[in-house]
């Protein structure tokens, strides 16, 4: 059996450094195709994720709003209960301020994008550590919202509304918020006066009043929190998004 020369040997070892080179190159150029799709993908989700929790912002604002309207009333309600002989009221006034004391409202965000994330395990694609721990933990926040929330709509629907329509006209309430509309005609009025004296010198009304206005600071201050967590969630998807 005849060996390669020397030349030949240098050959083949040449011929080896070229096959590994290229092997190592391919494998290199295919990492790094395969990190450039994974960045665009994560930038593409990110800007996904900015515009939803931008939304919620809004969102929040606006339901906050509502929030404000009905803890103001509810705090009106109150200035002016308790035993009294010279009390004067204006009846639309008064049947404003519980028609917005009785009312609720519902947070109710999007989530559309976020749980698409999650649900697909792709929120991995997401480098920072601390924006993926955030994200994931919002929903928990939500739900913690949307309990608080449920406990003022049944306060409101359950106790205190069936102590208004038991002890006053709940039409002349419902008529000052309830206008006619395209659809059809408001309530109209009730044909029984109301005799609001009586329901402002009760103390089973005013606790009733005042366990609203306790419910809706709760939900103000979780509202607070939630607002404080998306503008933390957006500070850390805009610094993870390329300019």
């Amino acid at each position: 059996m005849k060996f390669p020369g020397r030349d030949g040997w240098a050959k083949f070892g040449f011929e080896g450094v070229l096959i590994v080179v290229s092997i190592l190159l391919a494998f290199s150029i295919e990492s790094w195709q395969t990190e450039r799709d994974l960045r665009a993908e994560e930038q593409r989700i990110l800007h996904q994720l900015k515009s939803e929790f931008e939304a919620n912002a809004e969102l929040l604002a606006s339901r906050r709003q509502n929030h404000d309207r009905i803890l103001q009333a509810a705090a009106w309600i109150l200035s002016i209960t308790g035993p009294s002989d010279d009390r004067v009221v204006d009846a639309e006034t008064f049947y404003s301020k519980v028609f917005e004391a009785t009312d609720w409202a519902t947070f109710d965000p999007q989530d559309g994008v976020l749980q698409s994330l999650l649900q697909t395990d792709k929120l991995e694609v997401i480098r920072s550590e601390p924006l993926r721990s955030r994200l994931a933990a919002w929903p928990s926040m939500v739900r913690d919202i949307a309990e608080d929330e449920q406990m003022a709509r049944d306060f409101s629907l359950g106790p205190l509304t069936t102590y208004v329509a038991k002890h006053g006209p709940l039409r002349n309430i419902q008529t000052v918020g309830m206008r006619d509309s395209p659809t059809g005609p408001g309530p109209g009025p009730s044909q029984f006066s109301g005799d609001i004296g009586r329901l402002l010198s009760d103390p089973v009304f005013e606790n009733l009043v005042h366990q609203k206005l306790w419910l809706t600071m709760w939900v103000i201050v979780e509202y607070d929190g939630r607002g404080s967590e998306i503008r933390a969630i957006l500070s850390a998807i805009e610094s993870e998004i390329k300019s």
